[in-house]
């Protein structure tokens, strides 16, 4: 009697630039281990160096979203990076770069602790959200392309809300889910 078989799981598909980006970090990380003297030992990566590979990370970013978002520059990849950070979250999109800066200085100065990572996660969550909530609440976006200059997609949450329980309930709520996040 023929043995059935397990059913498959399903995995989740990654985006083509998730995989083109993890196998250019991995060429380049295996190239400068391979290059340097101590190339057997270099596996172990101290977690201080990692904090200031993934600061450099966020330092880079917040100078093209700069660019991006502040100058309307940066070639054709500028362009769309800027419109689909404007339509994520909209007007907040121009207070990006500097806390990117800012999150850079912090890996780079302090170490993380684990303990406060998922608080500062919940609370910059929830910060955002107001924000761009209350900005959705304010302009009221009609379409994709308003939604740019108002809360963006994130804040259509605050829109969605709003609409539920009208603009003098949902205001105070985000209001308190800011003070939260703070």
């Amino acid at each position: 009697k023929p043995r059935a078989r397990a059913p498959r799981r399903r995995t989740p598909r990654r985006s083509w630039l998730v995989v083109l980006w993890l196998g250019v970090a991995s060429g380049v990380g295996w190239l400068v281990r391979a290059i340097g003297r101590q190339a057997a030992t270099a596996k172990e990566i101290d977690p201080e160096h990692r904090r200031d590979g993934a600061g450099l990370l966020a330092l880079s970013l917040a100078i093209l979203l700069a660019v991006a978002v502040w100058f309307d520059a940066g070639g054709p990849v500028g362009e769309m990076i800027g419109v689909g950070v404007r339509r994520l979250v909209g007007t907040v999109a121009v207070l990006l770069p500097p806390l990117l800066v800012v999150l850079a200085v912090r890996l780079m100065r302090a170490p993380g602790g684990p303990e406060h990572r998922g608080r500062a996660l919940v609370g910059w969550t929830a910060l955002a959200v107001a924000a761009t909530g209350l900005l959705d609440v304010a302009h009221g976006p009609q379409s994709l392309a308003d939604r740019e200059s108002a809360g963006g997609l994130l804040g259509g949450l605050g829109g969605v809300l709003s609409r539920a329980v009208t603009p003098w309930v949902a205001v105070p709520v985000l209001a308190l889910l800011a003070v939260f996040g703070l």
